[in-house]
């Protein structure tokens, strides 16, 4: 079946206009914030939480302070850290934009370049960082119980 180059054409201005009204950008740190470093189970409280964002409308980016080659869960052979990130968010049906990993450096360039209204962290370190972000809100998380400290949306 053949389409026109019109309906290509007006199928993605849709597209591109439900994303423009729709999408925000939400920001998430993978370790200890979605998956416990520890146990390698998922937090459940946040996965739930990024599901209904996402069943929002909002588009979800993971931005880990890791490095591409560490990876942390042992139990498989996982060529890098993408690797390793995807495969848990395929098994928890979480549907990411993006895997965003700064080497351990400033999360919150990223973040802001970004425009994420909102990022989700586990780290005082981060925490501290994002102060020079007014724009985004910043969801504290827990590391040992995986509860939010604040939740501010």
């Amino acid at each position: 079946r053949r389409r026109t180059t019109s309906t290509i054409v007006m199928k993605n201005l849709l597209h591109e206009w439900k994303r423009f009204i729709n999408e925000t950008v939400v920001t998430v740190d993978f370790d200890d914030t979605l998956k416990f470093k520890d146990s390698h189970t998922a937090n459940p409280i946040i996965v739930n939480k990024i599901k209904k964002l996402i069943n929002k409308g909002h588009t979800i980016h993971v931005v880990s302070s890791r490095k591409p080659g560490e990876v942390l869960d042992k139990r498989q052979e996982y060529s890098d850290a993408y690797e390793e990130m995807e495969d848990f968010l395929i098994s928890n049906e979480l549907r990411i934009e993006k895997i965003h990993l700064t080497s351990w450096g400033d999360k919150g360039k990223i973040i802001s370049n970004l425009e994420s209204v909102m990022h989700f962290d586990d780290s005082e370190r981060v925490w501290r960082e994002l102060e020079d972000y007014p724009n985004v809100k910043l969801i504290k998380v827990d590391p040992n119980s995986g509860k939010v400290i604040k939740d501010e949306y």
